[in-house]
């Protein structure tokens, strides 16, 4: 399944992850040595084994200076891919009139 991600950071906004309409937030820190750079994102949000997404398109936009590190990114792409798995699921479920629930009880 194709998946969009936005992710931007701000000292004012913290990260926020965005895919296909569910977002996640988290804090950023301010980088004392080294500064988190898209680079490092974009291969931490690109990691999508074991699920049944790939990245079809991706946006970073980061502010100089933060530092947010992969564990967070990567607890961050999980539970976005997740919710949108679950999602895409109730999406995909058809609702059963009272009959075909009866039946599918039996």
């Amino acid at each position: 399944m194709p998946v969009s991600l936005c992710f931007t950071a701000r000292k004012d906004t913290g990260a926020v992850l965005s895919a296909d309409g569910v977002s996640v937030v988290m804090p950023v820190e301010q980088a004392q040595n080294r500064p988190t750079t898209p680079e490092m994102i974009e291969k931490s949000l690109r990691k999508t084994g074991g699920t049944p997404f790939y990245i079809e398109n991706m946006r970073i936009e980061v502010q100089d200076g933060l530092m947010i590190p992969a564990s967070v990114m990567n607890g961050m792409r999980r539970d976005a891919l997740d919710a949108s798995a679950g999602k895409t699921r109730r999406c995909a479920l058809p609702r059963l009139d009272a009959r075909q629930r009866a039946a599918a009880r039996r």
